[in-house]
């Protein structure tokens, strides 16, 4: 797996190919349905231009929405083994209802679906790694619908200028703090994706329970939680906090990210700071990298396999039955 986080950066010289494009009628306004890793590269790239009408849809068939707006809007189904039955579901509601979709995955039922009812779609390469370490292909294919070509050339720059192997050197410190702890991970709204993208990574590399939630909301409840006396202080003594900090952040937000901060570190929690620069695009891709790191450490520290999913794919075979 640790070949997968160097190569990564390579991901984004990926030239798309749409097959069946005579089929597909332009929009200015897009759901991508998908689940888990597939559905990620959507939710980043509203992270990365929030004026992109998108809408994330991680569930069976649609959006609950009027036929006339579906109808405005392009249907991305997004499946990276092609296997997602909830995917396979958004296909069916789409065919159905006769909209304008597509699809993106690397092969299995969803690209046989696609090729049989002549509908375009992007093949993704058949790369060895999984769902959540192929965000930059997943990315780069929508972006070929969504035809936001400045984004994607700003992008192709990151195949050069983003150092997996500096990145693993950053982790060394955090790694130690956060080896042994529950990680949780905040960030404003705009940048609740990219805490997100964490806590699945310490989820399905690492092996171990995270969680996330985003600002200001968790100032008005969750903070609570963790206001422990003698009684119930073994409950919290395991978490550890990450705070994803963004100047362009509003300024409130800002003060509650700092406020927030002392009293946790008050409290004798643990506080990792990560940071979002003037480099947008390049400083999202970096920490994605380093929740790669420091996740994979994590599962290598308690002896699990980083790369196998097994309780999931028990699951996905259990519901089949």
């Amino acid at each position: 797996m640790k070949q997968s986080f160097l190569n990564f950066p390579k991901q984004f010289l990926f030239e798309p190919e749409i097959e069946n494009k005579n089929k597909l009628r332009k929009a200015n306004q897009f759901i991508l349905c998908g689940m888990g890793g597939s559905a990620l590269s959507g939710w980043l790239l509203k992270m990365i231009d929030p004026e992109t009408q998108i809408i994330i849809h991680r569930d069976y068939k649609l959006p609950k929405l009027q036929i006339s707006e579906l109808k405005k809007k392009l249907i991305i189904l997004s499946s990276f083994s092609g296997n997602t039955e909830e995917t396979i579901s958004s296909f069916e509601t789409c065919k159905k209802l006769k909209l304008n979709f597509a699809v993106v995955t690397k092969g299995g039922k969803l690209l046989e679906l696609a090729q049989k009812n002549k509908v375009p779609f992007v093949k993704l390469p058949d790369v060895d790694t999984q769902p959540r370490v192929a965000i930059g292909l997943s990315l780069i294919a929508i972006l070929s619908f969504t035809r936001q070509t400045k984004i994607k050339q700003k992008l192709k720059k990151l195949a050069k200028s983003l150092n997996p192997i500096s990145i693993e050197k950053q982790t060394r410190k955090e790694f130690n703090i956060i080896k042994d702890k529950i990680p949780i991970i905040y960030a404003s709204k705009i940048n609740f994706p990219l805490a997100y993208v964490w806590k699945i990574k310490f989820n399905e590399t690492g092996k171990i329970p995270a969680f996330c939630n985003y600002f200001p909301e968790l100032n008005h409840n969750e903070i609570e939680g963790f206001n422990y006396n003698k009684y119930d202080k073994h409950l919290s003594e395991n978490f550890a906090f990450v705070f994803i900090k963004d100047k362009k952040d509003h300024p409130r937000i800002q003060k509650r990210m700092s406020i927030l901060k002392s009293i946790l570190k008050n409290k004798n929690f643990p506080v990792i700071e990560e940071k979002i620069g003037q480099n947008r695009i390049k400083n999202i891709f970096e920490l994605i990298i380093k929740a790669d790191w420091l996740s994979y450490k994590v599962a290598v520290k308690n002896k699990k396999d980083p790369e196998k999913v097994d309780l999931i794919e028990n699951f996905k075979k259990l519901i089949k039955k």
